[in-house]
C-alpha cells in the first residue's frame, strides 16, 4: 500500500525547499510517496499540454532525484481542466 502525501491543494504552494524538506520527512517515517500537483501550478492544470521551460524542469529533476535518493516514489498529478470543461457540456 502507498503511503504519502500528494501536494494537491489550493492557497500559497511550497517551496522546492519546503517539498524537499518533506520527502526527508517522509523517508524518516517510512512513507513512499510524493506526487505534485499542486492547484497554483498552471502547467499541471490549464496549461497542462505545454512544456515545463528548462527552469521549472531542472527543478522537477532535481526534486525527483531526491525523491529516488529517499526511497520515495515520484509522481506528477494532472488536472486536465480543458479536457473536464469538454466533459460537462
Amino acid at each position: 500500500m502507498k503511503t504519502g502525501i500528494i501536494e494537491g491543494f489550493y492557497g500559497k504552494p511550497w517551496s522546492w525547499n519546503d517539498r524537499h524538506q518533506m520527502v526527508t520527512f517522509l523517508s524518516k517515517y517510512n512513507f513512499d510517496s510524493f506526487y505534485y500537483a499542486p492547484k497554483s501550478d498552471e502547467k499541471v492544470r490549464k496549461h497542462w499540454r505545454r512544456e515545463w521551460d528548462a527552469n521549472e524542469f531542472s527543478q522537477i529533476e532535481r526534486f525527483r532525484d531526491h525523491c529516488r535518493s529517499s526511497g520515495i516514489a515520484f509522481g506528477v498529478g494532472l488536472t486536465p481542466i480543458d479536457l473536464m470543461e469538454q466533459w460537462q457540456q
